[in-house]
């Protein structure tokens, strides 16, 4: 479906080819069942021309002219048709009709009732206010190496001290962007 909203800046001073070219390809549109609107305040906005290619119109309050398409895609037989205005309102119900609203919800059971549950703020504040206890991990005793042992051994090589400061050097510069570029 196209719908062309402001029909009538469209047609507003348009030559006679224009109005032609619209009206022709609003008949080959809706041909291959594509639905053409042309919205506007007032039908007389339209020309005469463009109006009968298109399958409805609106007529007075409530009153329309209709087609659709079948299953084949032709264009049905126009039919005239009341149209069920809304039931809403545009203004502030009355409180006596929104109170019997309410109450006759299905909802009201759950939520008839306020509560002032804290706020995270509040619960957050509460936290902050209480003496906070940290809980200590224990530390184990260490373990103790034999002098001598293969551990104690390659634990206290100059390698092994050089390849611990080597790789905590990298991973430090890694960490803060300063790493060797290849």
């Amino acid at each position: 479906m196209f719908f062309f909203d402001g029909a009538h800046l469209l047609f507003k001073d348009a030559s006679k080819a224009f109005l032609e070219a619209i009206a022709q390809t609003v008949r080959l549109i809706r041909s291959k069942g594509v639905g053409v609107f042309f919205v506007t305040q007032s039908p007389t906005d339209v020309p005469g021309d463009v109006l009968a290619q298109l399958g409805s119109r609106v007529l007075g309050i409530g009153e329309a002219v209709v087609t659709v398409m079948n299953e084949r895609g032709a264009p049905s037989p126009v039919a005239w048709t009341m149209l069920r205005a809304p039931e809403s309102r545009m203004s502030p119900a009355d409180q006596q009709v929104m109170d019997a609203a309410v109450s006759a919800s299905a909802l009201n059971v759950k939520y008839a009732e306020a509560l002032d549950r804290d706020s995270a703020h509040e619960m957050l504040a509460r936290k902050l206010e209480a003496p906070q206890k940290i809980p200590y991990p224990k530390r184990s005793a260490p373990v103790p190496q034999e002098q001598g042992s293969v551990v104690h051994d390659i634990l206290t090589s100059p390698v092994a001290k050089d390849l611990a400061r080597t790789a905590v050097r990298e991973i430090l510069r890694g960490a803060f962007g300063t790493a060797r570029r290849r």
